[in-house]
């Protein structure tokens, strides 16, 4: 008798679930309102008016996209010409004469104008000897 009675208990909490189910299946099956052709037709018309609308916008993001990276590679160069600028009028500054050699020392001395030009003397100062 007690296999019985696990049986049925087993059958039960088999039934509770597919009961469940089929409960969650109806009133989803009632949420859903009841579509006639031309309501459907006209869904299905907004629908592919939207999706048409939502790809254009897709298009123009990536127009701007576009437009925003090749300006960002023209900011980049500006920069590296800015730099290299900044450089040479230092370089200048220093009393270097010939400012392409001085780049090629530079470029061996990692980049760095300070360790590779002696700055030139201070009007006024006297050089010591010793």
């Amino acid at each position: 008798m007690a296999d019985t009675a696990g049986d049925n208990h087993g059958d039960k909490t088999q039934e509770e679930p597919q009961a469940q189910e089929d409960l969650g299946q109806q009133q989803a099956a009632q949420d859903k309102p009841q579509v006639s052709g031309k309501d459907w037709g006209k869904a299905v018309a907004e629908r592919d008016e939207k999706i048409a609308a939502l790809e254009a916008q897709v298009a123009e993001a990536a127009k701007n996209a576009e437009a925003a990276e090749r300006l960002r590679g023209e900011i980049a160069e500006l920069k590296a010409q800015g730099e290299s600028d900044r450089i040479d009028f230092r370089l200048q500054l220093a009393g270097v004469r010939n400012v392409k050699a001085a780049r090629a020392i530079l470029a061996d001395h990692g980049g760095d104008e300070y360790t590779t030009v002696a700055p030139p003397p201070r009007a006024g100062s006297r050089a010591t000897t010793s």
